[in-house]
């Protein structure tokens, strides 16, 4: 091994001089610095806010019988006096290549990054955004790594998207215990997105990140277990992690838990429950959830009647925000005259918006209407081409 990639120590006095054997002249020579418990790591950390209290240029820290190094190379050349420094955001900082940068400063890179990625007071700039979080993943933040494979797994103006590349960075801050990274991980095995797709270690993964209050992973691991995908079906398990993450008051946890009551899943189908959380949901702005509860009130149920004007009321709720199947619902509406009244032209429009989205529903309702001549003309031709576009295989209807 070269000399220059060996961790080095020296010892060090109060006053700042080096030492010069192998153990302190004496007691007086040894100050003890408390360690704090980080339990991602399961390790003590020492904070640098605590060495330079201590110590003029520090050297190296004795904890107990164990020093602990932090610089390199033959001429002890300084790294940043950290073992694992925690910031303000719970963000793991090991020592990097970079000179030594405060918490403030890493949060500043990582800000700014984020501004030039989604445009905010600046022109967006996914190139400029990697500059800004290698400044900060340079210094070992995790919360950085993460960034940038996020930056790398959804592409940009002129920066393609790169799953291996992602799948890099997000293994580096996953190590180091960042959730959001773990989450992440798990969703590329979950949709087999630059990797063999794989429910079990999807499920690993969400399990690392959920286990560490990841909503995202937790409502997926409840998905996960819904469906048996990775895991054995378990429809108790299924809501415990879903409830992790609706009861803290995540819209897309609360929207499955709706799922669940709408559908029996594990649980006695009721659908006054399942309205219940999927109201919680939809008064976030969620869009399936504001969609589910227009369909309810759409076609009824056990105990639950029909109400086309509330049905309309949630349908629009979605559909202006751009949601398809909410689109195609309003369609339905104008087409039979429920709620409304009767109008194909009306009909023709909504069904058209949610089929400009590949909306596959609607595609084949538009062939039916020009099939029937309903709102526009009888056009045999015009029905085969939006069966088509339905279906690949799509055939005239008889």
């Amino acid at each position: 091994m070269e000399q220059d990639s060996v961790q080095a120590v020296r010892l060090i006095s109060r006053n700042g001089q080096p030492g010069t054997s192998t153990l302190p002249s004496s007691e007086a020579d040894i100050l003890y610095i408390a360690c704090h418990p980080d339990p991602p790591l399961g390790k003590d950390i020492v904070l640098w806010d605590d060495i330079v209290a201590a110590f003029k240029d520090p050297l190296h820290i004795r904890d107990g019988a164990k020093i602990l190094p932090f610089l390199k190379g033959a001429n002890f050349k300084k790294q940043p006096a950290t073992q694992h420094a925690q910031t303000h955001t719970g963000d793991n900082v090991t020592p990097g290549t970079g000179s030594p940068v405060t918490t403030d400063e890493l949060k500043s890179y990582i800000l700014k990054g984020s501004q030039y990625r989604d445009g905010e007071g600046v022109t967006k700039d996914f190139f400029k955004a990697m500059e800004w979080y290698n400044k900060a993943a340079e210094q070992g933040s995790a919360s950085a790594m993460d960034h940038i494979g996020y930056l790398y797994n959804i592409g940009g103006p002129g920066f393609p998207i790169d799953p291996s590349q992602a799948l890099e960075w997000y293994l580096k801050a996953a190590n180091k215990g960042n959730r959001s990274a773990q989450g992440s991980i798990g969703e590329l095995y979950q949709n087999g997105k630059g990797v063999p797709q794989n429910y079990l270690k999807a499920a690993e993964w969400f399990i690392k990140a959920g286990n560490q209050g990841d909503q995202y992973s937790q409502r997926q691991l409840g998905v996960l277990y819904m469906n048996g995908q990775g895991v054995e079906q378990d429809h108790a398990k299924a809501l415990t992690w879903l409830h992790k993450a609706a009861d803290l008051g995540y819209a897309p946890a609360q929207y499955s838990i709706g799922l669940q009551y709408n559908n029996g899943g594990g649980v006695t189908q009721d659908l006054n429950k399942a309205l219940e959380w999927y109201r919680k949901a939809a008064h976030q702005g969620h869009f399936a959830a504001q969609d589910s509860i227009g369909y309810l009130y759409h076609v009824g149920g056990p105990d639950f009647a029909v109400n086309h004007a509330e049905a309309m009321k949630w349908y629009l709720k979605a559909a202006n925000r751009g949601y398809a199947s909410a689109q195609s619902s309003i369609g339905e509406l104008y087409k039979f005259g429920r709620g409304v009244p009767q109008d194909y032209q009306k009909a023709m429009e909504w069904f058209l918006r949610a089929a400009d989205q590949n909306y596959n529903w609607a595609q084949n309702i538009i062939g039916d209407m020009y099939r029937d001549g309903l709102g526009v003309p009888r056009d045999q031709l015009k029905a085969q081409e939006w069966y088509l576009k339905a279906s690949p295989n799509g055939k005239l209807k008889e």
